[in-house]
Order: C-alpha cells, then structure tokens, then sequence
C-alpha cells in the first residue's frame, strides 16, 4: 500500500506499529457533533452522542489491528496505521504471498469490527424492551446501540466490492484465481467505478430529500475511495503482489522468474495500458498546444524586429542617424535591450 504521508500527528506506538491521526478525521468529527448534538433530546443523549464519536476512532484502529495482526501472521510487516474519516489504513510492507493471504488480511478487519458490534448488541438483547436498535433513554444501552452502529456500519461498508476496500481486496483475490490478473483487474476496475458511481447517485438523492450532510458524505466517500483505488492501481498491478520474489503461477503454483514489473497507466473504463500507450490528458495537451503557440508568436516578433532593424540601419546608412523617427528609435532601443538580455 501507498504512504503518501498525509497531514497527520502520531499518537503512539504498538508492537513496533506507529499509530496516527490524520487531522481531517477531527473536523469530520466536530462537524457530525455539532449537527448531532442540535438534534439530541437531552443531556444524556448529547453525552452518549459525544462518546461515541469518542469511541469511534478507536472502534477503527482495533478494525486495522486485526489486518496488522493478520498480516504480521502471514509474515509481512506492518509500519504504521492511519486513522481518518473512512476508517482507517494499515500500511503493509512488502509482498504478500498470495491470493489467501490477501484474503485472509483483508478479513480480519470486518471479523474485528463485527465481533465488537456483537459485544455492543449482547446488552441491547439482554436488556431492551421492543426495538433493541431504537433510542431507549437509557444512557448504557443508548450507548451500547452507538457503538453497535460504529462497528457494523464500517464493517459492513469495507465488505462491499469496490476496490480498495477489504470485499473489493477480497473481490480481485478471488478474481484472480479464477480467471488470472489480466481478466480480474479490469473487470475489478469496472466494477467499482460502477459501485461508486451508484454511491454517489444515492449521496444526491439523500441530499435532494433534505438530508444533506449525510448526502455530501456519501458523494465524498465515493469520491476519496475512487482515488485511494485508482492511486494503489497505477502504482502496481495487484497481481504482482502475489510474486513472492520470483513469480508465482497461481495455475500450477509454482515458482516461475519473470522479468521486473513496470507500473501501467489504469484508466476507470479501460483497465490497464502499456505504458508506451499512455495517452496526455486534455490539460497537458492544452499548455503543449499553448507552449508552442507561444513560441511561435515569439519568434515571429523577432524576425519581424530584425527585419525592422535591418532596414534603420540601411536608412542610417543612406540618409544618416537623423533621418530616424522617434518610432524607428525606438525599435532600435528595443533590439539593442533584447541583444543585452542575451549576453
């Protein structure tokens, strides 16, 4: 996975983990309470709200100490995990060995989170009368019910297929055992443009009928996790995580060399390309098409100036320096500022 190093503080260590906060994960949170906090019924209310915005981002972090774990298992090593608004990001150094692997790291997670939300649900069983999942008035069972929705709605979330989420991770896995990475990565690729843009497509609607803080979330989410996948896809291709140093055939399962992998270009719609086939955006093609108009204009200009400075001089010549006008002078003094630009 890519570390970017993103606008982050750390808050500590563990097992050799570095931990961080990235600080959009505070103004998410302080902008949810604010608007929850107006909506409470009471005190107590308010109270549970705040502590389970409290709890969330730790609720995450034991989210992305089950891949760590789990990753650490299979033998890679983990260097440091983010905490922002979508959850979290454990950062996996090195190769892992193969499709399970990839499997059973991307799993962990949810399992985690799923656990801790059958923890918070006990309780409401236990202990609720009628809806379980409703506001009780009851500050330890409301609370019990935040942090239900705290862990299953990230867990349930991560197992959706959309690349890089923990299903989509699952997803290409097993694509890739079925029918080999040239197959799965753009069918993988199809596949969360087409979740995400049905993501967004309901982030409008929510937003049309008057939810729109929930609605905005929704399209911003659709929109961090397209360039999260698209920025992990064109830093390598997902099968070549599965080289284990030398290649791995995951048809005959052995051991093969292959020659060093060079990052394609991913495009949403058309996979992969070569990168001898990389196209130049719109924008790059217009400050080329600008750059070179430039430099046109601009040698244009100047061999109209030094047509205009041959034909003062041959005027100098016939009739004398004072035969000039002062627009001819002028061209002169222009010439002779470019000449001195030059040397």
């Amino acid at each position: 996975m890519l570390d970017n190093a993103p606008a982050s503080h750390r808050i500590g260590r563990i097992i050799g983990i570095e931990v961080r906060i990235i600080y959009l994960l505070y103004i998410t949170q302080g902008l949810y309470l604010l608007y929850s906090l107006g909506r409470a019924q009471t005190f107590i209310h308010g109270l549970t709200i705040f502590l389970v915005l409290m709890a969330y981002p730790f609720c995450i972090f034991l989210h992305e100490m089950g891949h760590s774990l789990a990753a650490l298992k299979e033998g890679l090593r983990v260097g440091r995990i983010y905490l922002h608004p979508l959850g979290g990001l454990a950062m996996i150094e090195g190769m892992i060995p193969g499709p399970f692997s990839e499997i059973f790291i991307a799993l962990a997670g949810p399992f985690v989170s799923l656990l801790l939300a059958a923890f918070a649900f006990v309780p409401l069983l236990l202990f609720s009368s009628g809806s379980p999942l409703g506001y009780h008035g009851n500050f330890v069972l409301d609370l019990c019910v935040g942090l239900f929705f705290v862990n299953i709605i990230p867990a349930l979330f991560n197992l959706l297929p959309i690349f890089p989420l923990d299903g989509g991770r699952v997803a290409m896995a097993i694509s890739v055992l079925v029918a080999g990475p040239e197959k799965a990565i753009p069918a993988m690729a199809k596949v969360t443009k087409v979740c995400l843009v049905l993501l967004a497509a309901a982030g409008v609607l929510v937003a049309v009928n008057g939810n729109i803080y929930q609605g905005v979330m929704l399209i911003g989410i659709a929109v961090m996790v397209y360039f999260m996948g698209k920025q992990e896809l064109q830093a390598r291709m997902y099968a070549a995580q599965y080289t284990g140093g030398g290649g791995f055939n995951i048809y005959s399962m052995q051991q093969q060399q292959v020659q060093p992998w060079e990052s394609p270009e991913w495009h949403p719609e058309k996979g992969f390309a070569k990168p001898e086939e990389k196209k130049q955006g719109w924008f790059a093609r217009w400050q080329e098409k600008r750059s070179a108009e430039k430099s046109r204009r601009e040698q244009e200009a100047k061999e109209e100036l030094n047509r205009n400075v041959d034909e003062i001089l041959a005027k100098v010549k016939r009739d004398g320096i004072g035969s000039l006008s002062p627009k001819e002078k002028d061209i002169l003094n222009r010439a002779s500022a470019e000449q001195r630009k030059k040397s």
